[in-house]
């Protein structure tokens, strides 16, 4: 869901981490998968707060209609 929205939104980035850890799910979880899953899910959630900042700024801005 997060990946599809995150497309939705045009944050890229974080969408294209989403997909790379679902397809990383259904690798034999090993002591190096579960290391690469955690540095995953601290860029997804890194990436997740700038584009929160990001739409945070946007939502923010005057309307200038």
């Amino acid at each position: 869901m997060l990946k599809s929205s995150s497309t939705n939104l045009g944050a890229v980035r974080l969408a294209q981490l989403c997909e790379k850890i679902e397809c990383n799910a259904d690798v034999e979880i090993n002591q190096n998968n579960q290391e690469k899953a955690l540095e995953l899910i601290q860029q997804i959630q890194s990436e997740y707060q700038r584009v929160e900042k990001e739409l945070e700024a946007e939502l923010s801005r005057p309307d200038t209609d």
